[in-house]
């Protein structure tokens, strides 16, 4: 009978995107844990500079978290998170102006504070 019980997620990750929409900045960090490698690929495919890199992997982790519980597929969250950052990745090489320098700051400032990290990216002590 179909729906009687729980069916098993198809992707590992999507338990950690639904628990990230339901604001679990753990599930984040373990999302990003499970992710970067990958989604930094992504990006420097596009994007060869190494700090340019690093600041739209962050801003494509604070992305994910504004807007995961619009995630609505159960799985390809590896997918979603990619193309968060393709799409992230394409803006910074079309070019960038002191409003998105601004906006980047912020987006690294919020990524530090979701994870726990201070700006240079070591842990705030903070438990």
């Amino acid at each position: 009978m179909p729906g009687k019980y729980p069916q098993p997620d198809r992707d590992p990750l999507a338990g950690l995107a639904r628990q990230v929409a339901h604001g679990d900045r753990s599930a984040l960090a373990g999302l990003h844990d499970a992710l970067a490698p990958d989604v930094l690929r992504t990006i420097r495919r596009r994007l060869p500079d190494a700090a340019q890199s690093m600041s739209v992997l962050r801003a494509t982790f604070v992305e994910v978290w504004r807007m995961a519980r619009y995630h609505t597929s159960d799985g390809a969250v590896r997918g979603w998170v990619n193309g968060v950052a393709d799409r992230r990745a394409a803006e910074r090489v079309r070019g960038s102006s002191d409003a998105d320098a601004m906006y980047e700051a912020r987006n690294d400032l919020e990524f530090a504070k979701l994870l726990g990290l201070r700006r240079d990216g070591k842990p705030t002590g903070r438990g």
